[in-house]
């Protein structure tokens, strides 16, 4: 069983239990001197118990390093959402460059299969074509540098999210492990990991392939959270 300590003990009156012992004691038809001492002791009793208590304190340190922590957490975390969203855009564009080229190499090669006493000459020029339009495609594709800096952003976040993670025994509670402002009101389907909408929003997890940020696996849907 945890001990319990209470911070804020209750704060005696004047007309509490305590000063009604007192009122008995000044009563006492007793020896003078007997009765001033026991009144003495009553009072000053009494006043310690009825004294305010100076709880002054000043703030850790510590606390200024969580708060930064923090702050820089949420920068590294609106970048990440920000080159996860350009991750994808690349990606997809990157399968349409790969689409236009697959219908081009087919299209060669039927072309071959269909005038198969032509020689290969006869096909140069288009091959030159393909091969200029595949260079230029690669030239213009920057996803492997946008993976690159994702994977730094994406490292980066994670490390911050394992110190927060334990500095909170590594429970968030209500709070959305991505932000850590808003409470979790959703989760991703099928792996189960938790956010709030603003966050679900930034990540366009209604998008085609949209990967949990957390496990990297397939969402499939969101689904609404409830704390009963």
């Amino acid at each position: 069983m945890n001990n319990y300590y209470e911070l804020n003990p209750p704060m005696y009156s004047s007309n509490s239990t305590y000063s009604g012992l007192y009122n008995e004691t000044s009563a006492l038809d007793t020896n003078s001197n007997l009765k001033n001492k026991t009144i003495q002791i009553q009072e000053e009793l009494v006043k310690e118990m009825n004294e305010d208590f100076d709880i002054a304190y000043e703030e850790r340190p510590e606390l200024k390093q969580v708060q930064t922590l923090l702050e820089d957490y949420r920068k590294i975390n609106d970048k990440y959402m920000k080159d996860s969203r350009e991750l994808k855009q690349a990606m997809k564009q990157s399968e349409r460059e790969i689409e236009i080229l697959n219908s081009h190499s087919n299209y060669i090669r039927k072309l071959q299969d269909t005038y198969v006493n032509e020689s290969d000459d006869s096909f140069s020029y288009l091959v030159k074509d393909i091969e200029a339009l595949s260079l230029k495609i690669k030239e213009n594709n920057d996803l492997k540098e946008i993976r690159k800096r994702y994977t730094e952003t994406r490292r980066e976040m994670l490390s911050y999210l394992s110190l927060i993670k334990q500095i909170n025994q590594f429970n968030l509670g209500t709070t959305c492990s991505l932000c850590l402002v808003n409470n979790v009101n959703g989760y991703f389907n099928p792996c189960g990991h938790t956010a709030c909408n603003q966050c679900m929003d930034k990540l366009d997890t209604m998008s085609r392939d949209a990967p949990c940020p957390f496990c990297k696996k397939k969402i499939m849907t969101t689904k609404p959270l409830y704390f009963i």
